[in-house]
């Protein structure tokens, strides 16, 4: 790994010079009275899902593969399960931690059918849904399938009659094991019983009385109705679980995501202009927050949180760079605690920490912002004690991702 070089100037200030996926980035700056050496690096993490459905026919395809005699363990699987345009019209089977589903106003939204249902939202305020029939072309038709993948689907697995009614097909149980959802927001998965009475599976509300639990059997294809009372990002925790022969095999916890009303403002940006091409975007090697197509040394991520583009190979700047400073004590003009300064985005799924260490060995997190937090500007970030003679140094290290 390549570091930038490290720099000698005079005076009290310093540039962080370049960012790092590797390690942190190192900047020295010679002072009178002793040295200080400063650290900065972006580090993007989590990975953000790349591909963005929002029309078309999509099940969450249930697989299992039964152990091998190699030892390889009995795993269950979950993956989007559709006709994609970006191969030609064929079949495929995503993987679901690549998958996001995005439900827009134009079509998703009821503006005034919250409360209607006892579990969704409240009386006349706006609910974005997916119905289990007919949906508009614009929204995607997410249902259930247990067709499997080739070599691995569920004839292996035992019965669940007491909750398929069927005690000899094969099933998975799909528990509900809550969610992450914006501030004060219901979710809700339900089926329209006889006399349009709802049938209610999951919900994140702890007053609805839901199972959070469904059979689905092999082979099985089924239609729910999905519920979201506010705009924003879900992130539905799911937990596939069954058994061989009435032993119980290793359950797997998969995460679905939701995408409610727009699009997040980093997959904005990805779509703006001529940045990326349909096909690039749903491709970590090119449109991957990790990807760096101009060779610049900042991977996607970066530009769009740097504000540089991600086709033009550039230098940072002090207008795109993280700086470091020297703040004086009025009462004690020989101390001074070193900051870190550097620009925010008003993006609320972003995370930026602030990490510092007294020799680059042990890192501590002295500040961080997210959500409601993040509002545009340059932030400067003290560090936790002035330099001196016996601390002469102090390494900093900015990290930023997106909300998990």
């Amino acid at each position: 790994m390549k570091l930038n070089p490290r720099l000698s100037l005079p005076g009290a200030a310093m540039r962080g010079t370049g960012c790092s996926l590797q390690a942190a980035v190192a900047c020295r700056c010679l002072l009178p009275a002793w040295c200080l050496l400063a650290a900065w690096c972006l580090l993007p993490a989590p990975l953000p899902a790349q591909l963005y459905l929002n029309s078309g026919h999509i099940d969450l395809n249930v697989a299992f593969s039964a152990e091998k005699a190699g030892g390889e363990p009995a795993l269950f699987g979950l993956s989007a399960h559709h006709v994609s345009t970006l191969s030609g019209g064929a079949t495929v089977d995503e993987p679901i931690d690549h998958t996001v589903f995005f439900v827009p106003d134009s079509g998703g939204k009821f503006p005034s059918a919250g409360g209607i249902l006892p579990f969704l939202g409240k009386t006349g305020q706006p609910v974005w849904l997916i119905p289990s029939n007919n949906p508009p072309a614009s929204i995607p038709w997410v249902g259930m399938g247990g067709y499997g993948l080739a070599s691995s689907g569920l004839d292996a697995l035992d019965p669940i009659p007491e909750l398929t009614g069927n005690d000899t097909v094969p099933a998975v149980r799909v528990r509900f094991k809550g969610a992450i959802t914006p501030a004060g927001a219901d979710f809700a998965l339900w089926q329209t019983g006889s006399g349009g009475t709802p049938v209610l599976y999951f919900s994140n509300r702890p007053d609805t009385g839901a199972p959070q639990q469904f059979g689905l059997r092999s082979g099985q294809h089924i239609h729910f109705n999905w519920g979201f009372s506010l705009p924003g990002y879900y992130r539905l925790r799911l937990q596939l679980e069954g058994s061989l022969d009435g032993v119980p095999v290793a359950a797997r916890e998969v995460t679905v995501d939701f995408v409610i009303g727009e699009l997040p403002l980093y997959e904005q940006w990805r779509r703006t202009g001529s940045r990326f091409t349909d096909l690039e975007r749903a491709t970590r090697i090119v449109g991957g927050p990790l990807a760096d197509p101009d060779g610049d040394g900042r991977p996607n991520l970066l530009e769009y949180a740097c504000a540089t583009e991600p086709r033009v190979a550039d230098k940072p700047t002090a207008a795109n760079s993280a700086t470091l400073h020297l703040i004086p004590d009025p009462a004690k003009p020989a101390l001074a605690t070193p900051g870190l300064a550097f620009t925010r985005l008003a993006d609320p799924l972003l995370v930026y920490r602030v990490e510092t260490s007294p020799d680059l060995a042990s890192w501590s997190e002295t500040w961080s912002s997210t959500r409601e937090n993040n509002q545009a500007g340059w932030v400067t970030v003290p560090g936790t004690a002035p330099l001196s003679a016996t601390a002469p140094r102090s390494f900093f290290r900015l990290r930023i991702g997106l909300v998990e």
